[in-house]
């Protein structure tokens, strides 16, 4: 019974920190995106984004030829997203504020 509380002791405080990385604020990241021509280019970014896991949000704009995007930064990285919209024959960099 003994072994049992104390397996629970030390479980417990590890499951709930879990929990916490789960509930981090997500982060919101503006990228260049050169190369696009019409509203292909963006629903396609669009959509290859949204399907990256961690990302809650992706605004992409022809005429600004950038890309806003809110993402779980335990989940991804702005380097990913990055590299996934380069994959797909765009030119994006992160943009400097």
């Amino acid at each position: 019974m003994k072994k049992a509380l104390l397996l629970i002791a030390v479980l417990l405080p590890l499951f709930f920190a879990g929990c916490a990385k789960e509930s981090l604020p997500p982060e919101t990241i503006e990228l260049s995106v050169k190369g696009m021509t019409c509203q292909d280019c963006v629903d396609g970014i669009t959509g290859a984004v949204t399907q990256l896991p961690g990302v809650s949000s992706c605004t992409v704009s022809l005429e600004d030829e950038n890309a806003v995007i809110a993402f779980a930064p335990n989940k991804l990285t702005a380097e990913q997203i990055e590299k996934r919209i380069n994959q797909l024959g765009f030119k994006a960099s992160i943009s400097e504020h």
